[in-house]
């Protein structure tokens, strides 16, 4: 489990449960309904989850590509297509890839609703030239960059990567609802912040 230090240790949380579909404002999931286009038996959709749990309905029931869901739910969240980013397992779906068909298959969806010119400045005052950069961090330092929020997208792609995380020495009272996604992180610090609760799920990290 990664160690949360100082102000943030003991704050532990159970996991995220799948909440009522309701409208997020961050991220929607939608839940395709229809059958599969394989022979067989009829091959149980796959559901389109937030970061954070959250469900929401989407019309994606013939949807079979990953570039016509990421269409479909920008438009629901009335978002340019490329702020949607889509992801099974620990793996970012590109636009060419099917849907899993695998049944109760899952896909995160993570909606970018910071203003370009917002991210910009975040990889900027934590010395990064792009996102993409994130999966290949296995340390993430942040601290003493006066941070006052994370982005999810970070979470995201440094779910499978990131071992330590440093966040110390920042002005969060908030972190990322989907934080207990990184699955590979040994080390949590958030020391000297202003955090008031910690999201669901940092205790199984």
């Amino acid at each position: 489990a990664a160690a949360a230090a100082a102000g943030a240790a003991g704050m532990a949380v159970a996991p995220v449960a799948a909440a009522p579909a309701e409208r997020s404002s961050a991220a929607m999931v939608a839940t395709a309904e229809g059958d599969a286009a394989v022979d067989g038996p009829r091959l149980e959709p796959p559901r389109f989850r937030l970061l954070s749990g959250e469900l929401a309905l989407a019309d994606l029931g013939d949807v079979t590509e990953v570039a016509e869901a990421r269409r479909r739910l920008a438009a629901a969240l009335d978002l340019p297509p490329e702020r949607v980013q889509l992801v099974a397992g620990m793996a970012l779906l590109e636009d060419s890839d099917p849907l899993p068909a695998e049944p109760g298959a899952e896909i995160v969806v993570v909606a970018c609703t910071e203003p370009p010119e917002v991210e910009s400045a975040f990889l900027e005052s934590v010395g990064l030239d792009c996102f993409e950069a994130i999966p290949r961090c296995e340390v993430l330092n942040l601290s003493g960059r006066g941070l006052r929020h994370v982005p999810e997208r970070l979470i995201l792609l440094a779910s499978s990567s990131a071992r330590r995380l440093h966040l110390q020495h920042n002005q969060l009272s908030t972190l990322p609802p989907g934080i207990h996604r990184l699955g590979a992180l040994q080390m949590l610090d958030l020391q000297r912040n202003r955090l008031i609760a910690l999201p669901e799920g940092v205790g199984r990290l």
